[in-house]
Protein backbone atom coordinates (compact mmCIF):
# COMPACT_ATOMS: atom_id res chain seq x y z
CA UNK A 1 0.00 0.00 0.00
CA UNK A 2 1.41 3.19 -0.88
CA UNK A 3 -0.16 6.72 0.70
CA UNK A 4 0.79 9.98 -1.08
CA UNK A 5 1.37 12.93 1.11
CA UNK A 6 1.69 16.74 -0.49
CA UNK A 7 3.33 18.48 2.10
CA UNK A 8 1.69 20.93 3.93
CA UNK A 9 4.63 23.85 3.99
CA UNK A 10 5.00 25.75 0.72
CA UNK A 11 7.45 27.75 2.51
CA UNK A 12 10.17 25.01 2.01
CA UNK A 13 10.42 24.85 -1.71
CA UNK A 14 9.85 28.42 -1.57
CA UNK A 15 13.43 28.41 0.15
CA UNK A 16 14.92 26.40 -2.44
CA UNK A 17 13.31 28.34 -5.14
CA UNK A 18 14.96 31.67 -3.31
CA UNK A 19 18.71 30.18 -2.62
CA UNK A 20 18.21 29.10 -6.72
CA UNK A 21 17.40 32.29 -8.08
CA UNK A 22 19.89 34.32 -6.02
CA UNK A 23 22.54 32.26 -6.68
CA UNK A 24 21.67 32.01 -9.79
CA UNK A 25 21.23 35.93 -10.42
CA UNK A 26 24.65 37.33 -8.87
CA UNK A 27 26.23 34.32 -11.02
CA UNK A 28 25.18 35.06 -14.21
CA UNK A 29 27.25 36.94 -15.70
CA UNK A 30 29.27 34.02 -15.95
CA UNK A 31 27.18 32.33 -18.04
CA UNK A 32 26.22 34.78 -20.41
CA UNK A 33 25.25 34.00 -24.02
CA UNK A 34 25.75 36.17 -27.07
CA UNK A 35 22.76 37.62 -26.32
CA UNK A 36 22.72 38.75 -23.09
CA UNK A 37 26.62 40.39 -23.89
CA UNK A 38 24.77 42.14 -26.57
CA UNK A 39 22.82 43.35 -23.72
CA UNK A 40 25.27 44.21 -21.56
CA UNK A 41 26.98 46.17 -24.24
CA UNK A 42 23.60 48.21 -25.19
CA UNK A 43 23.50 49.01 -21.11
CA UNK A 44 26.91 49.96 -20.87
CA UNK A 45 26.51 52.38 -23.96
CA UNK A 46 23.61 54.04 -22.33
CA UNK A 47 25.80 54.57 -19.31
CA UNK A 48 28.42 55.51 -21.08
CA UNK A 49 26.48 58.12 -22.64
CA UNK A 50 24.79 59.73 -20.00
CA UNK A 51 28.17 60.31 -18.15
CA UNK A 52 28.94 63.31 -19.97
CA UNK A 53 25.71 64.81 -19.02
CA UNK A 54 26.11 64.17 -15.49
CA UNK A 55 27.53 67.68 -14.95
CA UNK A 56 24.80 69.50 -16.85
CA UNK A 57 22.28 67.59 -14.70
CA UNK A 58 23.71 68.07 -11.56
CA UNK A 59 23.96 72.11 -12.61
CA UNK A 60 20.05 71.84 -13.95
CA UNK A 61 19.23 70.07 -10.36
CA UNK A 62 20.43 72.72 -8.40
CA UNK A 63 18.71 75.26 -10.23
CA UNK A 64 15.25 73.59 -10.10
CA UNK A 65 14.72 73.52 -6.68
CA UNK A 66 11.46 74.22 -5.00
CA UNK A 67 8.74 73.36 -2.24
CA UNK A 68 6.93 71.71 -4.93
CA UNK A 69 9.55 69.76 -6.54
CA UNK A 70 10.56 69.05 -2.33
CA UNK A 71 7.68 67.41 -1.77
CA UNK A 72 7.59 64.83 -5.27
CA UNK A 73 11.39 64.18 -4.64
CA UNK A 74 10.66 63.22 -0.69
CA UNK A 75 9.87 59.71 -2.05
CA UNK A 76 13.44 58.56 -1.88
CA UNK A 77 13.41 59.50 2.05
CA UNK A 78 11.88 56.05 3.01
CA UNK A 79 11.75 54.38 -0.38
CA UNK A 80 14.25 51.43 0.57
CA UNK A 81 12.15 50.29 3.51
CA UNK A 82 9.15 50.73 1.59
CA UNK A 83 10.05 48.28 -0.77
CA UNK A 84 11.71 46.09 1.53
CA UNK A 85 8.48 46.00 3.58
CA UNK A 86 6.43 45.45 0.92
CA UNK A 87 8.46 42.39 -0.45
CA UNK A 88 8.35 40.34 2.66
CA UNK A 89 5.06 42.01 3.93
CA UNK A 90 3.28 40.24 0.43
CA UNK A 91 4.94 36.98 1.44
CA UNK A 92 3.83 36.53 4.72
CA UNK A 93 0.35 37.72 3.86
CA UNK A 94 0.47 35.01 1.28
CA UNK A 95 1.44 32.71 3.47
CA UNK A 96 -0.44 33.38 6.17
CA UNK A 97 -3.73 33.78 4.26
CA UNK A 98 -3.18 30.28 2.43
CA UNK A 99 -2.96 32.97 -0.95
CA UNK A 100 -0.49 31.10 -3.16
CA UNK A 101 -0.94 34.13 -5.83
CA UNK A 102 0.32 36.77 -2.84
CA UNK A 103 2.65 34.10 -1.80
CA UNK A 104 4.26 33.58 -5.03
CA UNK A 105 4.48 37.32 -5.96
CA UNK A 106 6.17 38.21 -2.70
CA UNK A 107 8.77 35.44 -3.02
CA UNK A 108 9.66 36.94 -6.68
CA UNK A 109 9.64 40.70 -4.91
CA UNK A 110 12.15 39.17 -2.24
CA UNK A 111 14.47 37.35 -4.84
CA UNK A 112 14.81 40.69 -7.23
CA UNK A 113 15.16 43.16 -4.38
CA UNK A 114 17.91 41.09 -2.69
CA UNK A 115 19.62 39.71 -5.07
CA UNK A 116 20.11 43.44 -6.74
CA UNK A 117 20.89 45.08 -3.26
CA UNK A 118 23.46 42.69 -2.87
CA UNK A 119 24.54 42.92 -6.90
CA UNK A 120 24.94 46.64 -6.19
CA UNK A 121 26.63 47.27 -3.16
CA UNK A 122 29.55 44.91 -4.44
CA UNK A 123 29.86 47.26 -7.36
CA UNK A 124 29.64 50.15 -4.94
CA UNK A 125 32.33 49.00 -2.98
CA UNK A 126 34.67 47.70 -5.44
CA UNK A 127 34.50 51.24 -8.05
CA UNK A 128 34.29 53.39 -5.12
CA UNK A 129 32.82 56.31 -7.25
CA UNK A 130 32.79 59.78 -5.20
CA UNK A 131 29.15 61.35 -4.87
CA UNK A 132 28.46 64.30 -6.37
CA UNK A 133 27.68 66.15 -2.80
CA UNK A 134 31.22 66.12 -1.95
CA UNK A 135 33.22 66.89 -5.90
CA UNK A 136 32.52 68.77 -8.94
CA UNK A 137 33.92 66.39 -10.42
CA UNK A 138 32.25 63.11 -11.69
CA UNK A 139 35.36 61.13 -12.57
CA UNK A 140 37.00 60.25 -9.69
CA UNK A 141 36.82 56.61 -8.13
CA UNK A 142 38.85 55.06 -5.50
CA UNK A 143 38.03 51.36 -5.63
CA UNK A 144 37.31 48.80 -3.49
CA UNK A 145 36.06 52.49 -0.79
CA UNK A 146 33.01 51.55 1.51
CA UNK A 147 32.45 55.18 3.03
CA UNK A 148 29.40 56.97 2.06
CA UNK A 149 31.18 59.45 -0.31
CA UNK A 150 32.72 56.90 -2.15
CA UNK A 151 29.90 54.63 -2.54
CA UNK A 152 28.13 56.76 -6.15
CA UNK A 153 27.81 53.71 -8.78
CA UNK A 154 25.37 52.40 -9.46
CA UNK A 155 22.51 54.50 -7.47
CA UNK A 156 20.89 51.48 -4.60
CA UNK A 157 17.91 53.81 -4.26
CA UNK A 158 16.88 53.71 -7.96
CA UNK A 159 18.35 49.76 -8.24
CA UNK A 160 16.05 48.50 -5.70
CA UNK A 161 12.95 50.51 -7.05
CA UNK A 162 13.02 49.15 -10.50
CA UNK A 163 13.89 45.74 -9.28
CA UNK A 164 10.37 45.87 -7.25
CA UNK A 165 8.83 48.05 -9.52
CA UNK A 166 9.62 45.55 -13.10
CA UNK A 167 7.94 42.76 -10.55
CA UNK A 168 4.72 44.63 -10.01
CA UNK A 169 4.52 45.64 -13.57
CA UNK A 170 3.81 42.35 -14.93
CA UNK A 171 1.15 41.64 -12.44
CA UNK A 172 -1.02 43.09 -15.04
CA UNK A 173 -1.52 43.08 -18.45
CA UNK A 174 -2.23 46.97 -18.37
CA UNK A 175 0.14 49.72 -19.66
CA UNK A 176 -1.83 52.29 -17.19
CA UNK A 177 -0.59 49.85 -14.34
CA UNK A 178 2.81 49.29 -15.85
CA UNK A 179 3.39 53.24 -16.21
CA UNK A 180 2.64 53.61 -13.14
CA UNK A 181 4.95 51.54 -10.89
CA UNK A 182 7.90 52.12 -13.76
CA UNK A 183 7.59 56.10 -13.28
CA UNK A 184 7.35 55.51 -9.54
CA UNK A 185 10.91 54.04 -9.64
CA UNK A 186 12.30 56.64 -12.03
CA UNK A 187 10.99 59.50 -9.37
CA UNK A 188 12.69 58.17 -6.68
CA UNK A 189 15.90 58.10 -9.24
CA UNK A 190 15.30 61.53 -9.75
CA UNK A 191 15.10 62.07 -6.07
CA UNK A 192 18.37 60.96 -5.62
CA UNK A 193 19.75 63.21 -8.13
CA UNK A 194 17.54 66.34 -7.06
CA UNK A 195 19.03 66.01 -3.66
CA UNK A 196 22.30 65.49 -4.74
CA UNK A 197 23.21 62.20 -3.63
CA UNK A 198 24.11 60.55 -7.37
CA UNK A 199 25.21 61.69 -10.44
CA UNK A 200 22.77 61.11 -13.82
CA UNK A 201 25.06 58.10 -14.94
CA UNK A 202 24.23 56.35 -11.61
CA UNK A 203 20.66 56.34 -11.31
CA UNK A 204 20.73 55.29 -15.34
CA UNK A 205 23.10 52.32 -13.66
CA UNK A 206 20.83 51.49 -11.16
CA UNK A 207 17.83 51.62 -13.24
CA UNK A 208 19.29 49.13 -15.87
CA UNK A 209 20.41 46.96 -13.12
CA UNK A 210 17.10 46.86 -11.00
CA UNK A 211 15.04 46.24 -14.72
CA UNK A 212 17.57 43.45 -15.58
CA UNK A 213 17.92 41.63 -12.32
CA UNK A 214 13.37 41.87 -12.38
CA UNK A 215 13.14 40.40 -15.69
CA UNK A 216 15.70 37.28 -14.81
CA UNK A 217 13.51 36.69 -11.77
CA UNK A 218 10.62 36.56 -13.56
CA UNK A 219 12.15 34.30 -16.63
CA UNK A 220 13.39 31.97 -13.99
CA UNK A 221 12.51 28.64 -14.59
CA UNK A 222 11.43 28.36 -10.65
CA UNK A 223 9.14 31.01 -11.21
CA UNK A 224 7.06 29.32 -14.06
CA UNK A 225 3.54 28.61 -13.28
CA UNK A 226 3.02 25.16 -12.11
CA UNK A 227 0.59 24.36 -14.99
CA UNK A 228 3.27 25.07 -17.68
CA UNK A 229 4.90 21.63 -18.81
CA UNK A 230 8.66 22.26 -18.46
CA UNK A 231 7.80 23.37 -14.58
CA UNK A 232 8.77 20.56 -11.67
CA UNK A 233 5.42 18.93 -10.36
CA UNK A 234 5.20 19.39 -6.64
CA UNK A 235 7.28 17.38 -4.52
CA UNK A 236 4.74 14.63 -3.20
CA UNK A 237 6.08 12.13 -0.13
CA UNK A 238 5.48 8.56 -0.93
CA UNK A 239 4.91 6.28 2.43
CA UNK A 240 4.93 2.51 1.83
CA UNK A 241 2.98 0.54 4.11
CA UNK A 242 3.34 -2.88 4.21
CA UNK A 243 -0.13 -4.79 4.75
Amino acid sequence: MCIYIIPLFPQQNDFKNFSDVFIDAVTSPAHFDSKDWQRFGITTGAVSSSFFLDKKIKKISSEIQSPALNVLFSIDKYSVEAVLGGAVGTYIYGLSTKNDKARELGLRLSESVLATTIITIAIKSVLGRTRPAVTEENSIFEPFNTAWERTAFPSGHTSIAFAFSTIIAEEKDSDLWKILWYSTAVIVGGARIYHNDHWLSDVVAGGLLGYFVGRFVINHDSNKPVYEPHSPPTPILKIYIPI
